[in-house]
């Protein structure tokens, strides 16, 4: 279902593009009026729609990898996380246009579900390991350097990130639930600078 901001009408936006498939949609990405859809049929083959939400316009692409379990831009590129199962561990990995892997990068730990939001200039990579406790980090693409923007420790304070997402190619928001033992949960918003974490 899309909804439309400026008049508040909604409409399934696959139907009205014309987009038939039969399965499910398994995540979704925006950037710059595109939509990235990850999409997985009955048969568990999983492949991309990019929608052009200004032309009305989509393509499909199928993937050289399989088991994805997230996507997004990366550029005019794809960044995925995936299962590789002969490595029998999750990669993050770019894609190109034909959905085959042009790149890997070697994150730490990665061999949990790995969330993730790309820097629209391509440059950072905001990442979570998807398990608990959960931390949050940025990931330098060029040069691999990991920071530590909220570590993944357990006290009797407990971080849950709701949320975190780019404002532009400088700064991000972090949305948090912050659970304190004998005190009402509490909803922190924030907004940070890869400047405070990238000297």
């Amino acid at each position: 279902m899309a909804i439309n901001l400026n008049d508040l009408s909604s409409c399934d936006l696959l139907d009205k593009l014309n987009i038939d498939y039969n399965g499910f949609l398994y995540w979704a990405a925006y950037q710059k009026n595109k939509l990235l859809l990850l999409i997985e049929d009955a048969q568990q083959k999983q492949s991309l729609i990019i929608i052009d939400l200004t032309k009305n316009t989509h393509q499909v692409i199928d993937l050289a990898v399989q088991n994805v379990n997230a996507v997004d831009f990366l550029g005019p590129l794809f960044i995925c996380s995936y299962y590789n199962e002969q490595l029998k561990r999750n990669q993050l990995a770019v894609l190109d246009s034909n959905g085959k892997v042009t790149r890997y990068f070697n994150i730490k730990n990665n061999n949990v579900s790995v969330v993730f939001r790309a820097s629209e200039d391509g440059k950072y990579l905001l990442f979570s390991q998807g398990k608990t406790p959960q931390g949050l980090f940025l990931y330098n693409i060029n040069d691999g350097c990991e920071y530590v923007v909220i570590p993944p420790v357990v006290n009797e304070t407990y971080r849950h990130i709701l949320y975190a997402g780019w404002k532009d190619d400088e700064s991000f928001y972090i949305l948090e639930l912050i659970v304190k033992p004998g005190s009402e949960d509490e909803y922190a918003l924030r907004e940070e600078k890869v400047s405070q974490y990238v000297k």
